[in-house]
């Protein structure tokens, strides 16, 4: 096995930080602020490509996996789709779609990186790009009041849903945004993963 240098260790250390500061905030009454600011670790971890690095680093091999739930199929027209998944209750998952269908799926670390959280009709939203989303717009890392990030087609949509000038499914969970609450989804996939759990519990031997 290749020998973790002081580097390495850093990267993990830093990732392993990250991590900590997600795990208290998926929980299923987190408040849409707790969860903007999360999206600063989730954008390092996921979007920026630091999980996956650092899990090399570590050497403990296999793939990383995460159970999460997805899109299986759409249609008839309308589809607005939240692939949802995160706690209304604790221990008791919500989605909210129209026209698609959802279900459970173990998925790799890109695979879910790259996996449809929303879809409105034919536009797809991946896990990173709602990250990238809320992180860059909606005060995670950055407020974007003059709307710059929503000059691509993506991130005008997701403004749209947020604003509710999309009438998409008009729901809120625990007061939350169907957009929060897929950020929450996301961090709790994270906190549950057993290999999640084995990158946190790493130490140089």
């Amino acid at each position: 096995m290749k020998p973790v240098g002081d580097q390495d260790i850093q990267l993990i250390d830093t990732v392993k930080a990250h991590l900590k500061q997600i795990e208290p905030v998926a929980i299923y009454r987190a408040d849409e602020a707790t969860l903007r600011v999360a999206t600063g670790s989730l954008r390092f971890l996921l979007a920026d490509g630091y999980l996956a690095r650092a899990w090399s680093a570590a050497g403990i091999g296999g793939p990383m996996t995460f159970q999460t739930w997805c899109i299986t199929s759409v249609g008839p027209s309308p589809v607005v789709a939240f692939c949802g998944g995160g706690d209304m209750l604790p221990g008791i998952p919500f989605s909210a779609c129209r026209g698609a269908s959802l279900g459970q799926k173990t998925l790799d670390l890109k695979s879910f990186c790259h996996s449809t959280r929303i879809q409105v009709e034919d536009i797809k939203i991946s896990t990173v790009e709602l990250i990238h989303y809320v992180a860059n717009a909606l005060g995670g890392s950055h407020f974007d009041p003059a709307g710059k990030a929503a000059k691509k087609p993506k991130a005008e949509l997701l403004r749209k849903l947020e604003s509710g000038e999309i009438s998409a499914v008009p729901l809120r969970v625990n007061d939350r945004s169907l957009l929060h609450h897929e950020i929450l989804s996301i961090a709790q996939t994270l906190a549950r993963s057993k290999e999640v759990d084995a990158l946190r519990a790493w130490a140089k031997s």
